[in-house]
């Protein structure tokens, strides 16, 4: 199987395709779309024989550089992989496209003391991470969202029972958004046993997303939510902005008229 990281100074974001049994010519044919790609930021390919056993052994690993592919053509060939073994001239071959932004850029709209309005819709195409003997694997899904660096703005919606496909629909509404703020999801196992919950997937959004006119309101991907698998979480965002105040209108030697109207059965 190949893991392949998009690397970025001490950020790191990546994904691993699928492992293929008992060949040296692998095909896997698979593609991953990196939510947000930082200019400048490298990939690199890493190719491992999967072994339950021992541990992952690795078969050879090379560098795609930024300049080889963030160009109008992108890039698609055969690179040369290193620490293959003595004698052995190992190949990947890859495609990389720069895409353009889902979103066209907009300036922002929030104000301080602005709230997220979030809606957590739904995922679909998690992994099992129950596995019993009667029948396919499930899980017991929830979904948290906070600010990023700010913990203590989480929300939790309920957890759903045995399903790679959950369907939420909760509204929840967050206080403490800052101008460039980004959002957290992580979507999680429940487990009843007491043991930590296990993470099936988290995704970013960031705030050029959402601090929009209109705001977001679609599908992001969920990364880190295992091999081969391709998950998403349907989420809508919207900002609640606070009562403007209404102007005084009194000014010096103002009167104020009171009228006491009446009271009943008393």
């Amino acid at each position: 199987y190949c893991v392949c990281p998009m690397i970025k100074g001490q950020e790191e974001e990546h994904f691993q395709t699928p492992y293929i049994t008992r060949t040296l010519s692998p095909v896997w044919n698979f593609e991953y779309e990196f939510h947000e790609f930082k200019r400048g930021a490298a990939l690199q390919f890493a190719i491992f024989d999967h072994d339950i056993a021992s541990g992952a052994d690795p078969l050879g690993k090379v560098m795609l550089n930024s300049p080889d592919f963030d160009r109008e053509d992108g890039f698609t060939g055969e690179l040369r992989l290193r620490e293959a073994g003595q004698g052995i001239k190992a190949t990947v071959h890859v495609t990389v496209e720069v895409l353009p932004p889902l979103l066209p850029p907009a300036p922002p709209i929030s104000v301080p003391g602005v709230k997220l309005l979030i809606r957590i819709v739904g995922a679909r195409g998690l992994r099992a991470a129950d596995w019993t003997l009667r029948g396919p694997g499930t899980s017991d899904p929830y979904c948290t969202c906070e600010l990023a660096g700010k913990p203590k703005t989480k929300i939790t919606t309920k957890h759903i029972a045995k399903t790679l496909n959950p369907t939420w629909d909760e509204e929840h509404e967050l206080e403490g958004y800052e101008r460039g703020d980004a959002l957290e999801f992580t979507v999680l196992d429940r487990d009843l046993g007491g043991a930590s919950a296990e993470a099936l997937g988290r995704a970013v959004l960031h705030a050029g997303d959402f601090d929009r006119e209109g705001g977001f309101n679609g599908e992001v991907r969920l990364v880190d939510n295992g091999a081969g698998k391709s998950a998403q979480l349907s989420v809508k965002v919207t900002m609640v902005f606070p009562t403007p105040e209404a102007p005084y209108v009194s000014e010096h030697g103002s009167r104020l008229l009171v009228a006491i109207v009446r009271a009943r059965r008393l």
